[in-house]
């Protein structure tokens, strides 16, 4: 799996800001991100580390409009050109 999917999987959550049901999950490279929308504008990236026998995980609690921030900052890091609609 490459890089560019983390950046898509970040652009599939900004295009459905407006919420979803159950849990959208990607991982890959020792990194889990699962992100479950609560339905009254909040996102919860419940995100997992781990390495051999070393794990961390935690919640991060974002508002709709940060996912679009992220994707665009994924897509430039990664450099994926965006198509003009």
């Amino acid at each position: 799996m490459g890089h560019h999917w983390l950046a898509h999987y970040f652009s599939d959550l900004a295009e459905s800001w407006r919420g979803w049901d159950g849990t959208k999950a990607w991982f890959g490279y020792g990194l889990r991100i699962e992100a479950i929308h609560d339905q009254l504008g909040h996102i919860a990236l419940e995100v997992s580390v781990w390495e051999g026998s070393w794990y961390c995980n935690g919640t991060i609690v974002l508002e709709p409009g940060g996912l679009e921030a992220i994707a665009t900052s994924l897509n430039v890091f990664f450099g994926i050109c965006q198509s003009e609609s």
